[in-house]
């Protein structure tokens, strides 16, 4: 097992400043999770640590020994790419085994450890077959066997799921976890799915535009978002958000005006900011009933839940709103118009300038 440690770490492509002053510490046998919209730098940082990308400024290091200067090979790490990149004409057995055989490993090793990786990655009855005659799944089992048949200190997935339809992810996700767990090796994951971080992630690292935005488990980061955009990024569906002024202890959106909970005592008098609010925590009522009228844009049926799109009137300043409605047995019609209910305890609240959370209402 290894840490990592990024310290200061920038990265340019000539005036485009890709990543920027990274301070990011992996423990040893760790999963991180690095999250964030396309683009936001996640595969570049992932890349810098494997040795694919140079480090414009600041420094890597593994249990401590600087990193960055060293080429690819020399720094223990396997790696697990969004494209299988399976040699066609191999077999199974030839793929997990040729970055062995490049080492000039032992023959008989090779043998153990391709058997080995192949029986904890339930592909052993596949050893002969070429990746031809493989699904999608199988073929990522194996792209994962060729990193783990070289025992690296650590491993590093660069989407590896993407390629996946929705059923095989679930289950590809599971698998990955319970790997996780019986070689207790350090990992460092990129995704741009939410979702596949929460479930997966020991801790969650979120990026936006090459800026690290927090760090932290799953649930704080859902119940204590540092700013505004993790707020909407982590949680799904995504939270709601919505600007107005807080002054005198009552908010204003639109034209609504609430009465803000004491626990925002300290922020009466904020000025312009924005609250969050999650689509569980806000409820429908009958036209008139509610804290805002507005008229059903989508119903999105899931079984034991629902989602409600309600578009208020453009009058009253205030954006889609996305209600989430469990155990219902009837739903409204796209078209009609209800009434979405605000209850301000539920609410996070956010500095206008910056974005930073200024209250995060206590777990249900």
């Amino acid at each position: 097992m290894a840490n990592v440690e990024l310290k200061a770490v920038h990265k340019r492509y000539g005036d485009v400043h890709v990543v920027k002053g990274i301070d990011l510490h992996v423990a040893d046998g760790e999963f991180l999770v690095l999250v964030g919209p396309s683009g936001c730098g996640k595969s570049t940082t992932l890349r810098m640590i494997a040795g694919l990308e140079s480090v414009t400024e600041g420094t890597i290091h593994m249990d401590g020994r600087r990193v960055d200067t060293l080429p690819p090979k020399d720094r223990d790490i396997g790696m697990v790419f969004q494209s299988y990149a399976l040699y066609p004409h191999m077999t199974v057995r030839q793929n997990l085994a040729f970055g062995l055989k490049l080492r000039k490993t032992d023959k008989s090793l090779i043998a153990d450890r391709v058997h080995e990786a192949a029986r904890m990655l339930g592909i052993d009855a596949l050893l002969d077959r070429r990746p031809k005659a493989l699904s999608g799944g199988q073929r990522q089992r194996v792209a994962m066997g060729r990193a783990i048949v070289r025992r690296p200190t650590a491993f590093l997935f660069d989407e590896p799921l993407s390629n996946l339809d929705a059923a095989l992810r679930v289950k590809m996700r599971a698998e990955l976890a319970a790997l996780h767990r019986r070689l207790g090796t350090t990992m460092v994951y990129v995704t741009h799915d939410q979702v596949e971080a929460m479930t997966l992630a020991n801790r969650i690292a979120v990026l936006e535009r090459g800026v690290l935005q927090q760090v932290g488990p799953a649930l704080e980061l859902y119940h204590r978002p540092a700013n505004r955009f993790v707020a909407g990024f982590i949680g799904s569906p995504a939270m709601n958000i919505v600007d107005g002024s807080l002054r005198d202890g009552k908010f204003t959106l639109g034209g609504v005006t609430l009465l803000a909970p004491e626990a925002w005592a300290a922020n009466r008098d904020e000025g312009s900011c924005g609250i969050g609010i999650r689509p569980h925590s806000l409820t429908l009522a009958e036209p008139g009933e509610g804290t805002v009228d507005g008229v059903v844009s989508v119903v999105e049926p899931m079984g034991w839940e629902a989602m409600v799109h309600v578009d208020p009137p453009a009058a009253s300043g205030i954006g889609p709103l996305v209600v989430q409605v469990t155990g219902a047995t009837s739903l409204p019609a796209a078209g009609e118009t209800v009434a979405v209910s605000i209850d301000l305890k539920h609410a996070h609240l956010f500095a206008a300038s910056g974005g930073e959370t200024l209250h995060s209402p206590d777990p249900a």
